[in-house]
């Protein structure tokens, strides 16, 4: 039940986390070897299908989400109007416009089960919007987690030359893993970010696979 915690509490923090767009950067090519561009490439080529992972992840939750709502259409129905009209309330924190309750209140429903399955069996469109959001950063973060993963491997094989040179490209990895910041729309900025940066100065659109 504390990780419970931990996820929901993380993840709705992080929630309202405006998007960056960053604009494309026209970089001069660098003189590295072949092979370490095109390992750069390749990490970078994997984007797409980081991407298309995500595409399912969310269209596989929401599915849930759906058929969960169909199974309690009657009360969840009802439930769902109040929520979108309480949503549309700016004046309310992101927890009692997604939930009806404050962060703090919350917490204290998560930390007692017994306290937990009331709350879910009185509220059931808000605990199927709430398993929904801990599905999501669940994923999000084993998805993330295999990227830095998959990051830290590419930098061992490269030659130390073009890992100094480099530098850049891995730092905006590791501010990444470090901030904590794990949520949807982190995980996208880093990818637009490292595309926008590196793919035309590593001379990408000309690697094949």
């Amino acid at each position: 039940m504390q990780y419970r915690v931990f996820i929901a509490l993380t993840l709705l923090s992080l929630a309202n986390a405006a998007p960056s767009d960053p604009a494309p950067t026209v970089a001069v090519c660098v003189s590295l070897p072949e092979s370490d561009k095109n390992r750069l490439c390749k990490f970078l080529k994997s984007f797409e299908e980081t991407r298309m992972e995500l595409f399912g992840v969310i269209m596989t939750i929401n599915i849930a989400f759906i058929s969960h709502s169909e199974q309690n259409f009657k009360h969840e129905f009802a439930d769902y109007l109040n929520n979108r009209r309480r949503e549309k309330n700016q004046s309310l924190s992101l927890w009692q416009r997604k939930f009806g309750v404050d962060r703090e209140q919350m917490q204290l429903i998560l930390q007692n089960d017994t306290v937990a399955q009331q709350w879910a069996k009185d509220h059931v469109f808000e605990s199927h919007n709430l398993e929904m959001h801990l599905s999501l950063f669940t994923a999000i973060l084993a998805i993330s987690e295999r990227m830095a993963d998959a990051a830290t491997r590419m930098k061992s094989s490269l030659s130390e030359a073009t890992v100094a040179s480099e530098h850049e490209f891995f730092d905006t990895i590791n501010q990444y893993k470090n901030s904590g910041h794990f949520g949807l729309n982190a995980l996208t900025d880093l990818m637009s970010t490292l595309e926008s940066k590196f793919k035309n100065k590593y001379q990408c659109s000309k690697k094949v696979d």
